[in-house]
């Protein structure tokens, strides 16, 4: 539609041709006025807000169709201008308040916009807080107390039994001294791919790194005859990988390094290229407690007590030997041991 024929012009057009004077009211001037209102009527038509001008159009040229056939057409033709001027007036309104309401929404989008990514930045900043900054998949310490407590009552309310295994990175400490902290962080997101591989990501089993080379893992729906066997695949799986510049994950930590990174970082392991582990695992019979119908208040305890006695059995195969599973409340070794 050309610029003639914007909204603007259009009002003005229906405006003069609504206004009819009694002098000018003759067959002829009706017929033309007529003409010109159905010309109107179809070029509203096609404008893109043409509807509330095309309604306006069309009821102004009924007005003058009635007109035209009544004989006493002459004393319409007040009637027939006010009512022209007055529909006119409807539409500005119209168009006016359309114009609000479209504004309106615009603003309630970009608001909705707002929380959207307001909303979105909480979240990163909620899963920076609780996540462990090296091993991906791992909760750190601060959170670890929530997150049990929650998956607690979730076993709980599902009756399902809970179980705990506790495991420590053997030699650890002489691996940092030996090769330094970067070989280290570099072990740790290596242990943590493993875990991912074999343990996957789901509410039913968390991880929790508590400091340096501990590491807790938390089940509900198993017992620990069978979180022993998967903490034991684990273990193999572990033992049997190798680490690579591929461990590098998404956090770019190896660019400060330069090119010269498989020398830097990776060329050492051809000499420690395998990492053993230790852990130590409970369930809920072990110590002596029903999930099924725990109180709240029995929660933390029991916590705690899951905690204590995998962290004894984990001792206990440390002190047997390391790289081995032990469990139950008489720490017991698990029995499918290859790889020791």
């Amino acid at each position: 539609m050309s610029e003639e024929n914007d909204i603007g012009t259009l009002l003005q057009r229906l405006q003069d041709e609504s206004n009819f004077e009694a002098p000018e009211f003759t067959p002829e001037a009706q017929r033309e006025k007529r003409a010109a209102a159905k010309k109107f009527v179809k070029e509203a038509s096609d404008h893109p807000d043409g509807g509330i001008y095309l309604d306006a159009v069309q009821a102004i040229d009924g007005i003058i169709r009635i007109a035209i056939d009544n004989p006493l057409a002459e004393g319409l033709v007040e009637a027939t201008s006010q009512a022209g001027r007055s529909i006119i007036r409807l539409a500005q309104n119209s168009c006016r308040l359309s114009e609000q309401l479209d504004a309106e929404r615009k603003q309630a989008d970009y608001l909705r916009k707002q929380i959207e990514a307001q909303g979105k930045q909480l979240e990163a900043v909620k899963y920076a807080a609780e996540r462990d900054r090296l091993m991906k998949g791992f909760y750190n310490q601060n959170s670890s107390e929530v997150k049990s407590l929650e998956l607690i009552a979730e076993a709980v309310k599902l009756e399902q039994p809970v179980a705990l295994a506790y495991a420590d990175i053997d030699d650890f400490g002489e691996f940092n001294d030996t090769y330094g902290h970067d070989h280290g962080d570099v072990a740790l997101r290596h242990v943590a791919k493993v875990a991912a591989a074999c343990f996957g990501e789901g509410p039913e089993l968390l991880r929790f790194r508590s400091q340096g080379e501990e590491l807790t893992f938390l089940v509900r729906g198993l017992t620990q005859d069978k979180l022993a066997q998967r903490m034991d695949a684990f273990r193999i799986r572990l033992a049997e990988s190798q680490i690579g510049v591929d461990e590098a994950d998404d956090n770019n930590w190896m660019e400060p390094y330069g090119r010269d990174i498989h020398n830097v970082l990776v060329e050492p392991y051809k000499y420690a290229n395998e990492i053993n582990i230790t852990i130590g695992v409970c369930d809920n019979a072990a110590i002596g407690m029903q999930v099924v119908g725990m109180q709240v208040e029995s929660m933390p305890g029991f916590l705690a007590k899951l905690r204590r006695l995998s962290d004894a059995n984990m001792r206990i195969a440390k002190a047997a030997g390391k790289n081995r599973v032990y469990l139950g409340n008489d720490a017991q070794p698990y029995s499918s041991q290859p790889n020791l």
